[in-house]
């Protein structure tokens, strides 16, 4: 796609990109089915059964839904946490990149913490089938957010732990899977980060599912009805 400026300064923003390269799948079926495929979505999936949405606070919205605040679930968000992830902490500190974690890190007791980070959590872009929740997280030249402050320190988890209790909370039985996109030149490096070496490693995210911006546009113009014959 051919770059945009106004006063003749590129856009550089995350979002920006995000919201250009994802534009045709969110008018197009047949383009959703093609991402959805590429993702690992069974080819017999309906294209009218996939939907997409961009920078997604499913837990924030969930609360509003149901007229709550994150506070008041506070229980509820830390038991389910220990019943899917009860062991996170220690897979995280065994795993070689990682830096020393604070006491609170991944620890359900500071529950009240814990909500406010599945409540705050954004997500990319979320691509919904019959049986999968695809999350992704959009990067140009930024690196993936870490924050020990944070009960759910990395970025990348914490957005798979907050799809996960959200599945839950509502008794869906959808699997979450994880895919990030970047700059074609960094794909490597992408693949070879912590985070995504991690998500790997758990099953949360394939390694074939770190994408380039280039193939995402081809995605979406393969999509194309015109493309399909």
């Amino acid at each position: 796609m051919d770059a945009v400026t106004i006063l003749g300064i590129s856009n550089r923003t995350e979002n920006w990109r995000t919201a250009r390269y994802f534009a045709p799948f969110i008018e197009c079926d047949s383009a959703r089915a093609v991402l959805a495929q590429r993702l690992g979505e069974p080819e017999d999936t309906p294209s009218r059964d996939i939907q997409i949405e961009l920078f997604w606070k499913g837990m924030r919205d969930y609360l509003e839904r149901e007229s709550l605040k994150a506070g008041e679930l506070s229980d509820c968000f830390a038991q389910s946490y220990r019943n899917h992830f009860y062991s996170l902490r220690e897979a995280i500190e065994g795993f070689r990149g990682f830096n020393n974690l604070k006491d609170c890190n991944y620890d359900a007791s500071h529950s009240d913490k814990l909500s406010d980070n599945l409540a705050r959590t954004e997500i990319d872009i979320v691509l919904q089938t019959p049986r999968h929740l695809f999350i992704g997280e959009a990067k140009d030249e930024g690196d993936l957010g870490t924050n020990r402050a944070y009960v759910l320190v990395h970025q990348m988890i914490r957005q798979y732990v907050m799809a996960r209790i959200l599945i839950d909370l509502i008794s869906s039985n959808k699997t979450v899977i994880a895919f990030i996109v970047g700059n074609a030149g960094k794909i490597a490096s992408l693949t070879r980060t912590t985070q995504v070496k991690f998500m790997i490693s758990k099953g949360w995210m394939k390694e074939q599912n770190v994408l380039s911006w280039n193939e995402i546009g081809e995605i979406a113009e393969a999509g194309l009805p015109q493309h399909l014959g």
